[in-house]
């Protein structure tokens, strides 16, 4: 098909993450009047790999990073005007705080001063001035949001809970707002059997602790996060010494990495947890292992609407998390607790381990996820 439209994704970061998921799942299910192209930033490139698998070209860009660093910021941001000039998309999609900002200004400029047309898209994957940030940092980034969505055309936001607050707070015209919810693709789901992803996970834990070399006989409480202040892991690790005081057969198995490893470390050794708390690192395709939990725990201080509940409910597994974000809009509230408590948390996953409870599994609807897609495509067009 001649004359396709071409859409650019953007994201800041490479490593497989709620963002690269959001991106991998509409890259991959465009219908054949788009083409496409994936650009990021610093990372593992696990979003890259993917995408190759799936015969979708990607470009790294070199000076995009997540930390805040001036010089790089106006590095990256003619990085991705020499891009945006270079490619001429007829569409970028923006994901992610950092990259909205420059992403925008840059599609901006290049409507303003030359023959393209951009439509700028940009999905809010929950708002960087709520994470746990300096106050100046916070009101930096809100003022950032504010201004910089003024140069977007439309922008996603994918729970209720982050679309009053950018109404309360006035970011923009609410005609430029709307609410797409997460979904997950269910082709895409290919849980391990319990024996295979206890088995395999055994074998990183081994590593770690030569001592413990089977799960069998241990409760399992896991959780799939990387290591950022905003997964809120510090209160998750506070919340472990009572939850061994009464079941001292009870692991914590953290999947995932990141920036807090050496601090989160400190922490397990500070509260004695080496027999009973490990950070696994980066896994490949993390949420496949999930059978291999008898309790999935979210701890995050910050969220969007994340994947890994969605995963952990289509693995029917009992859930505790955060009441942050859009959690609340997808989970019960008898699974909820408010964050930066470890003692609430602590108490919900004592209780909810000695009952057994469990919401129910919620079936993975292929009629669900191509809304998702249906409502997103609709603003490409």
């Amino acid at each position: 098909m001649e004359n396709k439209r071409k859409i650019l994704y953007l994201v800041t970061q490479s490593e497989w993450g709620g963002a690269q998921k959001y991106i991998y799942n509409l890259a991959t299910n465009l219908p054949d009047e788009f083409s496409v192209l994936v650009a990021f930033g610093e990372g593992n490139d696990q979003l890259s790999e993917k995408l190759k698998n799936k015969q979708i070209p990607t470009i790294k860009l070199k000076y995009l990073v997540r930390r805040i660093q001036p010089f790089y910021e106006i590095l990256a941001f003619f990085e991705v005007i020499k891009l945006l000039k270079k490619e001429k998309p007829d569409i970028i999609h923006l994901n992610s705080s950092k990259i909205g900002v420059l992403g925008s200004l840059a599609g901006k400029l290049i409507n303003l001063f030359t023959q393209q047309s951009l439509l700028i898209i940009y999905t809010v994957h929950g708002w960087v001035f709520n994470e746990p940030l300096a106050f100046w940092l916070k009101k930096l980034y809100y003022l950032l949001e504010k201004i910089s969505a003024s140069w977007k055309d439309k922008i996603i936001i994918v729970s209720d809970y982050d679309y009053q607050i950018a109404i309360n707070n006035k970011l923009t015209k609410p005609e430029k707002f709307i609410t797409i919810h997460n979904q997950l693709n269910p082709t895409e789901i290919n849980f391990l059997d319990r024996q295979t992803a206890q088995s395999k996970l055994a074998e990183i834990v081994s590593r770690i602790n030569p001592d413990i070399n089977s799960l069998t006989d241990y409760q399992i409480i896991g959780t799939i996060a990387n290591l950022y202040p905003t997964k809120g892991l510090e209160y998750l690790i506070k919340a472990a010494p009572l939850v061994i005081k009464e079941n001292p057969k009870v692991l914590f198995l953290v999947l995932g990495e990141g920036q807090q490893r050496n601090y989160l470390e400190s922490l397990i050794n500070k509260y004695q947890l080496n027999n009973n708390f490990f950070l696994l690192g980066e896994i490949k395709n993390a949420g496949d292992f999930l059978q291999a939990f008898d309790l999935f725990v979210l701890s995050s201080v910050k969220e969007g609407l994340p994947y890994t509940i969605l995963e952990a409910k289509a693995a029917d597994l009992p859930i505790i998390a955060t009441k942050v974000g859009g959690i609340p809009e997808i989970i019960d509230q008898m699974c909820l607790v408010e964050p930066k408590n470890h003692l609430a948390l602590a108490e919900k996953i004592i209780k909810t381990c000695q009952q057994n409870i469990n919401e129910g599994k919620e079936g993975v609807s292929e009629k669900s996820f191509q809304d998702f897609l249906a409502q997103t495509i609709s603003l490409y067009r």
